[in-house]
């Protein structure tokens, strides 16, 4: 009788132990008896729901890394652009300076180059802001050029 409770007590805390097993859905850690099928699924299904987030970051972080690169392009043939704009007025300013019929022309062209080289070096203008200025410092380069054309030529009837 010994022999047969000791062994009702051995099936008794195996079925105990069994029965309060905690379940898993990773088989790694559930074993034999505490995988659970449907813990699985659930796990398996977080895991798809997690890629398929990191998918959707990952295109969206591509789409913003090609925007930069349209970017970049577009700015740097805007700075080419800027660049030589700066090159063209600098020399129309230096020229109208040497070309100037009084000092006080020279040094309006004087400071208009200063100006237009100021905008060169400035590396804080935003491109929209560099365009702004160089498109104001041009119309005052042509409005210098027009005012030493009238100038240097003679007043009409003056000399007889």
């Amino acid at each position: 009788m010994r022999e047969e409770t000791r062994s009702r007590f051995v099936v008794f805390l195996v079925c105990a132990t069994l029965c309060g097993c905690q379940t898993t859905g990773d088989p790694n850690q559930g074993g034999l008896f505490g995988w659970s099928e449907k813990k699985a699924q659930e796990r398996q299904e977080e895991r798809e729901e997690t890629l398929s987030r990191e998918q959707q970051t990952q295109r969206q972080e591509q789409q913003r890394e090609a925007g930069l690169r349209r970017e970049i392009h577009t700015n740097s043939e805007d700075l080419t652009e800027q660049q030589a704009e700066i090159s063209q007025l600098l020399a129309n300013a230096e020229a109208l300076e040497r070309e100037a019929p009084t000092p006080a022309t020279a040094s309006r062209a004087r400071r208009l180059r200063h100006a237009i080289d100021a905008v060169r070096q400035n590396d804080s203008l935003s491109v929209e802001q560099r365009w702004t200025l160089l498109r104001q410092y041009s119309a005052e380069v042509d409005l210098m050029r027009a005012d030493t054309a009238g100038q240097a030529a003679p007043a009409p009837g003056g000399n007889r």
